[in-house]
């Protein structure tokens, strides 16, 4: 079982994800729930090892790239939404990437991201 917490600024990829059996990205911009994303991992990780879940990884690139503090109005709502999706149909945990627009990865170029 491969769990991963990453910083929500990463360059989440198809590669990364297929490699992985769970990641939990950061939620908070600034980072103010580091803790709170590893206990989440853990929990999952815990979870599946013991059978009581099966997870399901899902990428979506909407080819959008920015900085996105959540202590913004618009954001907070935003991610508060994504919140309260958790836990409700099936689905175990989301998370929202921003990326890093000075990162110099081809899948910020729009390459392949295998």
């Amino acid at each position: 079982m491969i769990g991963v917490e990453l910083d929500l600024h990463c360059h989440l990829t198809v590669k990364r994800v297929r490699l992985s059996d769970i990641i939990v990205l950061y939620k908070e911009f600034p980072h103010t729930d580091v803790v709170e994303r590893a206990e989440e991992l853990l929990t999952l990780v815990l979870r599946a090892i013991r059978g009581q879940i099966t997870p399901v990884m899902s990428l979506y690139d909407c080819r959008q790239i920015g900085s996105y503090p959540t202590t913004l109005p618009l954001m907070r709502t935003f991610v508060d939404k994504v919140q309260a999706m958790e836990g409700r149909d099936g689905v175990l945990s989301i998370s929202v990437n921003h990326c890093f627009p000075y990162a110099d990865v081809p899948e910020l170029a729009g390459a392949s991201s295998s």
